[in-house]
């Protein structure tokens, strides 16, 4: 009988857990290269590579990536899997292990590269993403795709309850792909079209604030979504008050006030926003440097008629 790949896994959070348990669990586990970005995460797989008697090797910001290399050349695996590792591998590292880098991309590819598909997916308002396996080049996102599994979007999906769907998701098909190559020297893969080919930066400000005289209601929940719980949700200026907007709904109620302004305050805690297309966004929680709190509690009635763009 064929004995297991030996797998080692590049990763930065937690979105890497579950495949690592179930990777030691099934035997496949041999080494673990971490980039710090959480400490009690990297702290808690120290532990857990020592428990597991495996290599452990941390590294804390981009110039430290050709440790990886010597790295790879001691510990000798037979795959390198990354996980929301956030550096790219340069060419000759890769070459150590040819088509046996392989990542697990949390977002449709070609059409969302880059660091963090899950906000762009949720900003857009998709119904569904997928999870998208596939071999590492020197480029971001563009080598050949192994498997690619769908994720159903939900009503009112976050960016932490759709990152634990994917932390499910790529433990099971990490499992699929060490199967693959117990059994089988190649792992078919295909193509991506480049014709659908784009790449989508770090958000920035801009992309995480609210635009009033731009976007829907729907459009502000969207982004309130991708951005939580990462960026404490939708950064906004409401009556000149610069806030955080982190849950509400939206709603159809014909007003004529500017968007941006508050409309009603109510007993519930909850404050009504003028939107554009006779739309409201009915804020439930927000937060400011005095806290997380009920609307209400940092929203006044008093109606800003400057315009907030």
């Amino acid at each position: 009988m064929k004995e297991n790949p030996r797998i080692v896994v590049l990763c930065s959070g937690k979105s890497a857990l579950h495949a690592i348990q179930l990777l030691s669990l099934e035997g496949y586990l041999a080494g673990l290269f971490v980039k710090t970005t959480d400490t009690a995460v990297t702290a808690f797989l120290e532990k857990f590579a020592k428990s597991q008697k495996i290599p452990f090797h941390c590294i804390s910001k981009k110039a430290a990536i050709p440790e990886l290399h010597h790295w790879i050349e001691t510990v000798k695996p037979d795959a390198a899997f990354s996980i929301n590792f956030p550096y790219l591998i340069p060419g000759n590292t890769l070459a150590l292990l040819p088509e046996r880098f392989i990542n697990f991309h949390m977002g449709t590819l070609p059409a969302y590269r880059g660091p963090m598909p899950l906000f762009e997916v949720l900003r857009a308002g998709e119904s569904e993403t997928e999870l998208c396996v596939h071999h590492m080049t020197p480029g971001y996102d563009e080598g050949k795709i192994i498997l690619r599994e769908p994720i159903r979007i939900e009503n009112g999906e976050t960016f932490g309850s759709l990152a634990l769907k994917f932390a499910d998701r790529i433990s099971l098909a990490a499992q699929s792909i060490c199967q693959m190559l117990t059994f089988g020297n190649n792992l078919y893969s295909e193509e991506q079209n480049e014709e659908e080919a784009e790449y989508h930066d770090f958000p920035d400000t801009d992309e995480t604030s609210v635009r009033w005289h731009y976007m829907t209601a729907t459009e502000i929940i969207q982004l309130i979504n991708a951005g939580n719980p990462w960026n404490n949700g939708a950064d906004a200026v409401i009556n000149g008050k610069s806030l955080k907007l982190i849950f509400g709904e939206s709603l159809e109620i014909v007003h004529d006030q500017l968007p941006g302004t508050v409309v009603k305050v109510h007993e519930n805690g909850s404050v009504d926003i003028a939107c554009i297309r006779n739309e409201i966004l009915r804020l439930r929680i927000v937060s400011d440097e005095s806290g997380i709190l009920p609307a209400a509690r940092i929203l006044t009635k008093n109606v800003s008629h400057e315009p907030v763009f």
